[in-house]
């Protein structure tokens, strides 16, 4: 699958979450954090760990997507281990002054001897609803190398 096919897909698939969250499923939640003055937070990770050999054919993918929602001070964890790797994510959300910043750690151990750590926060300033970071990193070992890329985006619902 090509690079660009691959980010459209993920964009498009998170424009469609976001709108059947905050219009179908979420808008008595809203209502009501929004009636206590609680800000709540709705945010979609998407991370993707390929594995390449030493041709760049990919020979293995670790795919993770998960939507969770935050108020202040919350905490959101996922521990989606197996037998054999230990995996999870977390997320929390605090607000200073107005500004509210989620934060991640995603881990995965993805082969015997290699695993991929990701953190990135998202800052949702005064009068900014909506966020994002996105990024990649790629590391070689002796016969292959890993490309991680993630997208983090988050709105106020």
């Amino acid at each position: 699958m090509s690079r660009n096919l691959r980010s459209t897909i993920l964009k498009g698939l998170f424009l469609a979450c976001t709108a059947i969250i905050t219009g179908i499923v979420l808008p008595g939640t809203a209502n009501a954090a929004s009636q206590n003055d609680e800000k709540l937070v709705y945010c979609v990770l998407t991370v993707i760990a390929e594995t390449r050999n030493q041709s760049g054919t990919v020979v293995g993918t670790e795919y993770y997507l998960k939507e969770f929602l935050l108020t202040d001070g919350a905490f959101f964890s996922d521990d989606f281990s197996t037998r054999t790797r230990f995996k999870f994510m977390d997320a929390s959300m605090n607000t200073v002054d107005g500004d509210s910043t989620i934060d991640i750690d995603w881990f995965a151990d993805i082969s015997v001897f290699n695993s991929v750590d990701v953190s990135t926060a998202v800052t949702l300033g005064k009068g900014n609803k909506a966020g994002k970071s996105q990024g990649q990193h790629t590391f070689y070992t002796t016969g292959s190398s890993v490309r991680t890329t993630f997208f983090l985006e988050c709105s106020e619902l």
